[in-house]
């Protein structure tokens, strides 16, 4: 991760755990509980009110280091950006892969470099920016639109011939951890397993992450900010989905919140406290997520 994106994200890590209002977003779960987060997130549609693009500097994809290739994938009609790391491609074979989310609100190729464990124990990365960032189409809709682009992300890497489709993964690191959170949620892609480091963020959090002239939606619809903030919907996921927490990143405050909402942590959600803070417990909670995926590897 790039200095620019660090600075970014220590200026966000207070936010990370929101005020006792969580229970007012949550409201609405219990008369909707015969429902698929997938069929509940259908019926909704978020009322964006402004175009703005992803507010986060960015530097154009010239001269990529050695072993990543710049490459496009189609979501929704828009062509956008993505890193490839190509180490590990064999033509002549399928390799397990891992689409890794970045965190802050634009992709660079420090984020690439950061995904050593998973390129050491011999995965293809794949590493893609969304709508609205990096210069792409389209614009910044906060933990929305990107998420199809997530998912489409992860369906482009899936169809590649150099890939074993039955061992895709996702991965998120702080903004991208609340983006794999939505993916296991939502369930619309081909991913086996997803996993976080950091990312469980909360109503309050969305409003400090950005300035408020960078919210795009509605901020007084509640709804608004369920479909976004998946520590309120944790119930619905559809897959067991691993949130590693640093000791030094308000793990215990995260814990706290989750059972003032749910009395307990939801079964699916696998809440692991690691040693660090937001970027020293990345390699250890990658490495540990390499631990979890590898014992559900469906064999070549």
């Amino acid at each position: 991760m790039n200095r620019i994106n660090k600075i970014l994200l220590l200026s966000l890590i207070i936010a990370l755990v929101g005020c006792n209002t969580n229970q007012n977003v949550n409201s609405e779960e219990d008369n909707e509980s015969d429902k698929s987060y997938k069929e509940l997130r259908n019926d909704f549609e978020s009322s964006l009110l402004k175009k703005i693009k992803a507010p986060q500097y960015y530097s154009d994809f010239v001269a990529p280091p050695a072993n990543i290739s710049v490459m496009n994938y189609n979501s929704e009609g828009r062509e956008l950006k993505g890193l490839l790391h190509t180490l590990n491609i064999d033509s002549a074979k399928e390799t397990k892969a891992i689409v890794y989310l970045h965190g802050g609100f634009s992709l660079g190729y420090s984020d690439v470099s950061d995904c050593q464990p998973f390129i050491d124990a011999g995965y293809i990365v794949f590493a893609p920016s969304y709508r609205g960032e990096n210069g792409n189409d389209g614009n910044f809709e906060y933990f929305y639109g990107e998420v199809s682009d997530a998912e489409n992300a992860v369906k482009w890497l899936s169809s590649q011939s150099y890939v074993d489709s039955g061992n895709v993964f996702v991965f998120g690191h702080s903004i991208g951890g609340e983006m794999s959170t939505l993916l296991s949620l939502n369930n619309n892609c081909p991913s086996k397993l997803n996993g976080s480091s950091s990312g469980l963020y909360f109503k309050e959090s969305l409003s400090q992450l950005v300035r408020k002239e960078n919210i795009p939606f509605d901020t007084l619809n509640d709804n608004e900010f369920r479909f976004r903030c998946p520590v309120y919907m944790l119930n619905y996921l559809a897959k067991d989905h691993f949130m590693y927490i640093g000791t030094g990143d308000y793990y215990k405050e995260s814990y706290s919140s989750i059972i003032e909402i749910y009395g307990t942590v939801p079964e699916k959600m696998k809440l692991i406290e690691m040693p660090g803070n937001h970027f020293s417990s990345l390699k250890p909670a990658m490495k540990s997520f390499l631990t979890e995926i590898e014992k559900i590897q469906k064999p070549l």
